[in-house]
């Protein structure tokens, strides 16, 4: 057989399609296994503990790979004049959401006995829980009833997959903590904790926060601008908060973590300004216009961030495509 034959043969089977080999589910149920624990004393003398948990309920097998599935919990319990009794568990409800529930709810006792694919990949899988923070010094809000911190991690693609869990201990018992309630301007909706970062000599740390409208761009969508679906991470702005007097807190700019994300603001709103003002705004256009409006709206200039754009924007602010972005930026930001 000559070389040209056998070169043309072994680019035939490198180019024919290849058989993914099975996906086989084994169950291999286990009891649950306290992984870490906490006690936190408050003011009043009450005392939480906090127990992390993981159960073992499988293994999904591809070939010679496998991938343990995992299920975790917090379970949290309250102490006071020498009586314990359960409070609250924490569960996770899919790869990307947590819940409280009572103790003994049917969501904790039906722990899922399989993985399945619902389309947003597969649940559960290698899921875990773990206490940031143990001290019951975090106040966020000043109101004398701790804050805990506990990391959540699930081995999945995409955005809100992992982050950080605020759970408030307080006299009616263990509630999740909203951070986007501490804001007042600009409205930030839902927000995913990425980070808390503790500021020598500051009681309250800054928070590093992702709003869910901002998670793959899905506020550009909303605005009515299509053909933004291959720009999944280019909205992911770093938010950041900083405490004020009182009890509340702001968002700022900080000059040396988001620097780069101004360069960028200023030159898609540069690039948009240098096009033809008789022609019509395009939807790639419209969207570096919402995203670098988006920027400065949270970065400190919420009140301003109308006036910053058209100023930038020069001849081209005149299209009437801008004005409505801008009016719907505007009912998003401010409420």
């Amino acid at each position: 057989m000559s070389r040209l034959a056998l070169l043309l043969g072994s680019l035939l089977l490198l180019a024919a399609p290849t058989r993914s080999a099975p996906e086989v589910w084994i169950a291999d149920p286990r009891p649950w296994e306290t992984t870490e624990a906490a006690r936190i004393a408050t003011a009043t003398g009450t005392v939480w503990t906090l127990e992390v948990g993981i159960r073992s309920i499988g293994r999904l097998v591809t070939g010679e790979r496998e991938v343990p599935v995992s299920f975790p919990r917090v379970t949290i319990a309250r102490t006071e004049a020498g009586e314990t009794r359960a409070a609250a568990v924490l569960l996770p409800t899919d790869n990307q959401g947590v819940a409280l529930f009572p103790p003994g709810a049917p969501e904790e006792l039906a722990v899922p006995d399989e993985a399945i694919d619902d389309g947003r990949g597969r649940w559960p899988n290698l899921c875990r829980f773990s206490l940031l923070d143990r001290s019951g010094d975090l106040d966020l809000d000043g109101d004398g009833d701790p804050e805990v911190s506990i990391r959540r991690f699930c081995s999945c693609a995409g955005e809100g997959c992992s982050g950080i869990v605020l759970i408030e201990l307080g006299d009616d018992g263990p509630r999740l903590f909203r951070p986007e309630s501490l804001v007042s301007r600009p409205r930030l909706g839902p927000v995913a904790v990425e980070r808390i970062e503790p500021v020598p000599g500051q009681e309250r740390p800054i928070l590093h926060v992702l709003p869910d409208f901002l998670a793959d761009c899905r506020f550009i969508a909303e605005l009515g601008v299509e053909g933004e679906s291959e720009c999944e991470r280019c909205c992911r702005i770093p938010v950041l908060l900083r405490p004020v007097p009182g009890a509340g807190y702001e968002t700022y700019f900080d000059r040396v973590r988001q620097a780069a994300y101004l360069e960028r603001a200023v030159n898609e709103l540069r690039y948009v300004a240098a096009g033809d003002p008789d022609l019509p705004l395009q939807s790639y256009e419209a969207a570096q216009v919402a995203r670098a409006a988006a920027f400065f709206a949270l970065t400190g200039s919420h009140e301003t961030f109308r006036s910053i754009v058209i100023e930038r924007l020069g001849p081209r602010a005149g299209d009437g495509r801008v004005a409505e972005l801008l009016d719907g930026l505007e009912r998003l930001f401010l409420p």
